[in-house]
């Protein structure tokens, strides 16, 4: 019972986080990292300091992408990232 309530916060807190990230308007990239960062630390959260290595590997990702290495185009960033977190178990 405990492993499916899990799995429900999970796909919940997927869920959010990709209607966060659809209506995520920012005019400048700084302002739309920061949002974004706050994302990803919210799913990672959800996601739990036990989560495999493939899903750490996914955060990671995620952060290099969007707040460490990224490109500075909002769109193309919000295409990769949504990517990456539908590769995320739910």
């Amino acid at each position: 019972m405990k492993q499916k309530k899990i799995e429900n916060n999970k796909s919940a807190a997927l869920d959010k986080f990709e209607n966060y990230l659809t209506h995520l308007h920012e005019v400048e990239y700084g302002d739309f990292k920061r949002k974004l960062s706050l994302y990803i630390l919210r799913l990672e959260q959800a996601y739990g300091a036990n989560a495999n290595i493939q899903v750490k590997k996914l955060f990671n990702e995620m952060r290099e992408k969007a707040i460490y290495n990224p490109t500075g185009n909002i769109e193309i960033t919000r295409v990769e990232i949504m990517d990456l977190a539908k590769k995320l178990p739910h």
